[in-house]
C-alpha cells in the first residue's frame, strides 16, 4: 500500500530555509492540505510563508516560531497545526545544525530536539489527529549517521543517534500500537546553508586539516530540489524502522546494519595493528604495566571490574571518577585490600560537568604523574529521565574525549601511545523498542568513536580510540531497569525483549576490554557478549554495495 500525501497535513521543522523549505514546497506540489513551517528564525519564516502564498495560494501554510529543543515551543507547533488544519499526518524532523564548535547546542538541537518531536508526534498528536489509517515520521539523518567523519566527530555522533532512535521507534511493536511509521532519510552532501559555510564550526583548528576526497564529494553532491521528491518516495513506500540513503540525486537505497547473529566469520582481536601510516604493519601489544587509567563510573559495576582487571595486569594506578562518593569509598577499600595501598584514588566526578571531569584528570597527574588510559564508562539507562540520560551518556563522553584525546593523554602518556575506550552497548549496534533514547546515546558513542578513531586523529595525537559493546551484563544498570522508561507500553515491550537476552558476568566483559585495549586498531568496534571473546562489528561501506535495495 502506498501512503498518499494528498490532503494530508505535514509539520516540517527547520523549514524556513534550505532543505526543509524545499520539502514544504514539494509537499504542496503533491497536493497536501497544508504545511506547518516550524523554525527558530522568525524573519526567514515570514519570508518563506509569503513565497509559499505567492506560489500556492493563501491558507496552504502557516509559520510557527519554534525552538525544537524547547518541548513547549515544539508542542505549540503541533497545536497550531490542529487549530489551523484540524489534522496532522506527517512530521519531518529536519531541524539541525552542523557546528562542533558549539557542540552542546548541536546535541541539544539535533538529538534532544528530535526526541521531543518523536515523543510529541508518535505518542500524542499523530496518533490522535491523523486523518487516515496511518501517519508518518521522517527523521532527517545524514550519511554521517552511517559512516564516520573525522572533521566533525560530534555532528557525526548526533546523526548516529538519530539513526539509532529511528530504528528503535520504527520496530513493529511501536507501529502496531500507534500506526505511525518511523523512517530515516540519510542525504549525502547537499548544497544547503548547513554545509556551504563551515567557517568557525570546527572543534579545533587542527580538524580543518582532515583529508577530503574532493572528487567523491563532487560526484555525489546534490541539490535540495533533488532530495525533496526522494523524501516523498520514502514517505509513500518505506517500511517502518528503515533508513534510506539519497545522494547524487539518485533513487533512495536502503542502508541495513549487519545482524550480529548472522555474522558467519567473526573477526577476533589480532596481535597486529595497521595504522595505515606507511603501508607497513606495526606489530605490538599495548603494555598495561606501569600505565595509569582513569575510569568514569568506576566506583561500582563494570567500571570497578575494569579497574581491578587493569591492576591484575600490572597497572601502576587507577582513578575511580564517579558521582557517588559512598560507593567510591567502598571501592577503594576493596582495592586496597586486594592490591595494596596507593594503587587507586577516588575523585568525585559528574561527567556532565567539564570542570569536575578535568579535575579528575588533574588529580590523576598529581598523584601518579602520568595518564595513559581513559575508559569512558559512566552512563545510565533511564529513558524516563531522558534529558539526563543524553547529558551523561553523550555529553559526558564528549567531555572525556576532549580532555583525554586533546589534552591530558597526549601530554602525560608514559609510552608511545595512549588509549581511549568508549563504552557503548549492543544497544549501539541494534535497535531496542523499549529503550529508544538509550539506543540513540549508544549509537552516538559508536559514531564518535569511529570518527575520533580514524587515522587522521591517531597520527596527530598517538591516542587510539576504540569502542566496546557489552551485551546484557549482570550489573545494577540492567537489574534496575524496571519502570525506567517512557510509559507502561514501553515496560511491556521491555519484558518481551528481555526474554531473548542472555546475560553475562561483569568479569567476562572486563577481561574482554583488556584484550581490546591491548590489541585493537583505532576506530574499531568490539562486541562482548555471552561470555565469548570480543569480536569486531563492522559497518557496511555503502560504496561497496553490489545489490542495492531500492523502494518498490
Amino acid at each position: 500500500m502506498v501512503f498518499d500525501v494528498a490532503d494530508k497535513v505535514a509539520l516540517v521543522t527547520g523549514s524556513a530555509s534550505g532543505m526543509g523549505f524545499k520539502f514544504c514546497k514539494e509537499f504542496l506540489r503533491r497536493g497536501v492540505k497544508g504545511v506547518v513551517l516550524a523554525d527558530v528564525d522568525k524573519n526567514l519564516g515570514e519570508i518563506a510563508s509569503k513565497e509559499i502564498a505567492a506560489e500556492f495560494g493563501k491558507g496552504k501554510a502557516i509559520f510557527v516560531e519554534t525552538d525544537i529543543s524547547d518541548k513547549r515551543q515544539f508542542e505549540e507547533a503541533f497545536k497550531s497545526a490542529i487549530r489551523t488544519f484540524g489534522q496532522i499526518d506527517i512530521l519531518v524532523n529536519n531541524a539541525g545544525i552542523l557546528n562542533d564548535a558549539q557542540w552542546e547546542r548541536e546535541i541539544s538541537i539535533n538529538v534532544k530536539g528530535t526526541v521531543n518531536g518523536m515523543i510529541l508526534g508518535l505518542e500524542h498528536y499523530l496518533q490522535k489527529y491523523k486523518s487516515g489509517l496511518e501517519a508518518v515520521i521522517v527523521n532527517v539523518c545524514s550519511v554521517s549517521g552511517i559512516e564516520p567523519l573525522d572533521f566533525f566527530p560530534i555532528y557525526c555522533g548526533t546523526k548516529f543517534a538519530i539513526h539509532g532512535l529511528t530504528l528503535s521507534w520504527g520496530l513493529p511493536s511501536h507501529y502496531e500500537r500507534t500506526k505511525v511509521r518511523v523512517v530515516a532519510l540519510c542525504p549525502g552532501r547537499t548544497k544547503t546553508p548547513l554545509i556551504e559555510d563551515t567557517t568557525g564550526k570546527f572543534l579545533l583548528d587542527d580538524y580543518k586539516k582532515a583529508p577530503v576526497d574532493v572528487a567523491l564529494l563532487r560526484k555525489f553532491t546534490q541539490t535540495a530540489d533533488q532530495v525533496a521528491p526522494r523524501m516523498i518516495e520514502i514517505i509513500e513506500k518505506a517500511d517502518p524502522g528503515t533508513a534510506w540513503v539519497v545522494e547524487g540525486g539518485d533513487a533512495p537505497y536502503k542502508f541495513v546494519l549487519p545482524n550480529r547473529f548472522e555474522i558467519v566469520e567473526k573477526v577476533y582481536v589480532y596481535l597486529t595493528r595497521d595504522y595505515q601510516s606507511n603501508h607497513q604493519i606495526e606489530e605490538m601489544v599495548f603494555d598495561i604495566k606501569s600505565k595509569v587509567a582513569l575510569i568514569s563510573g568506576g566506583a561500582s559495576g563494570i567500571g570497578l571490574r575494569y579497574a581491578k582487571e587493569l591492576l591484575k595486569h600490572g597497572a601502576k594506578g587507577v582513578v575511580l571518577a564517579d558521582v557517588d562518593s559512598n560507593l567510591g569509598a567502598t571501592a577503594l577499600t576493596e582495592i586496597d585490600r586486594q592490591f595494596g595501598k596507593n594503587k587507586a584514588i577516588f575523585v568525585t566526578t559528574d561527567v556532565t560537568d567539564f570542570q569536575q571531569f578535568e579535575n579528575a584528570f588533574k588529580k590523576t597527574v598529581e598523584t601518579f604523574k602520568n595518564v595513559d588510559i581513559l575508559i569512558n564508562n559512566a552512563g545510565i539507562l533511564n529513558d524516563e529521565t531522558w534529558a539526563k540520560e543524553i547529558s551523561i551518556n553523550l555529553n559526558g563522553v564528549v567531555h572525556g574525549v576532549l580532555l583525554g584525546l586533546e589534552n591530558y593523554l597526549q601530554k602525560y602518556k608514559s609510552g608511545s601511545e595512549a588509549v581511549v575506550v568508549n563504552i557503548s552497548s549492543i544497544a549501539g549496534v541494534e535497535p531496542y523498542a523499549a529503550i529508544p533514547i538509550y539506543c540513540a546515546t549508544k549509537f552516538a558513542v559508536l559514531g564518535m568513536s569511529l570518527s575520533w578513531g580514524l587515522p587522521f586523529h591517531y597520527q596527530r595525537t598517538k591516542v587510539r580510540v576504540v569502542a566496546i559493546c557489552p551485551g546484557v551484563t549482570d550489573t545494577p544498570l540492567i537489574g534496575e531497569m524496571a519502570g525506567r522508561n517512557l510509559s507502561e507500553a514501553y515496560e511491556e515491550i521491555r519484558l518481551k525483549e528481555l526474554q531473548n537476552c542472555k546475560s553475562q558476568k561483569p568479569e567476562y566483559v572486563a577481561a574482554g576490554m583488556i584484550t581490546v585495549l591491548q590489541k585493537a586498531e583505532s576506530g574499531t568496534i568490539w562486541i562482548i557478549e555471552a561470555n565469548e571473546a570480543p569480536y569486531q562489528f563492522v559497518l557496511p561501506d555503502r560504496f561497496k554495495f553490489t545489490d542495492k535495495i531500492f523502494l518498490k
